[in-house]
């Protein structure tokens, strides 16, 4: 796959010459990693690592961001292998909605397969590939927990990557803008935005998002 490079240039200066001009070079976006190599999987998920769900602080809502990457643990060896992050739910599970998967990057997505997990380890529940979507900037599923349950498990999914999410972006931007008047002069504030079609590759590595929500009270307190 071909490496991208932007550039962005920016002159400043009153009476325009070549040394008023700067350039600043962006990273190249970040490539789809279409399979695992050089790492050492495990064959059992350590629980022991659980990334907590619950906020330090009481909230209606907790947005996490977790990156997957070369340090990541994975599980499974060959063409099943796959990378692996496991969350700990809060208390009182079934008061909360999560909403959990692939944070959509410049060019690629995490691939994502979720599953429950139970004290034990023992699986609970797994979604299928009709329950994911796009909601928002993620492709991602919803669900309640269940009582027994205590962990969610985020694996990257094998079948999946390497596949394509075609869609359509609207990007909205906005301007402040001034305009004399007999009081002295106001600002106001006008809405564009640009519609443009968006290719993301399916890819072992990227981000996983997580946001988990109280229907009722705080997360981690019981329902009210």
């Amino acid at each position: 796959m071909a490496s991208f490079r932007f550039e962005m240039v920016a002159c400043v200066g009153a009476g325009f010459v070549l040394s008023a001009c700067e350039s600043t070079l962006l990273p190249p976006p970040e490539l789809p990693v279409l399979e695992i190599a050089d790492k050492t999987c495990v064959s059992e998920v350590d629980l022991s690592e659980a990334v907590s769900l619950t906020p330090e602080k009481e909230r209606k809502w907790y947005d996490l961001r977790t990156p997957v990457n070369a340090e990541t643990p994975c599980i499974g060896e060959g063409e099943a292998a796959a990378n692996y992050v496991v969350y700990a739910l809060p208390e009182h599970g079934p008061n909360h909605v999560v909403t959990i998967g692939g944070q959509k990057q410049p060019i690629r997505i995490l691939a994502p397969a979720v599953t429950t997990l139970n004290e034990d380890g023992s699986v609970s529940r797994e979604f299928d590939a009709e329950e994911f979507m796009e909601l928002g900037n993620a492709y991602a599923a919803q669900l309640r927990p269940r009582e027994t349950e205590r962990y969610i498990l985020v694996k990257t999914n094998p079948t999946l990557v390497g596949e394509t999410l075609e869609g359509m972006e609207v990007r909205l931007m906005s301007g402040t803008n001034y305009v004399s008047t007999s009081a002295g002069g106001a600002t106001y504030t006008t809405y564009s935005g640009a519609e443009s079609s968006a290719s993301r590759t399916f890819s072992h590595e990227g981000v996983i998002g997580v946001r988990i929500q109280a229907r009722s009270g705080k997360v981690g307190i019981p329902e009210e």
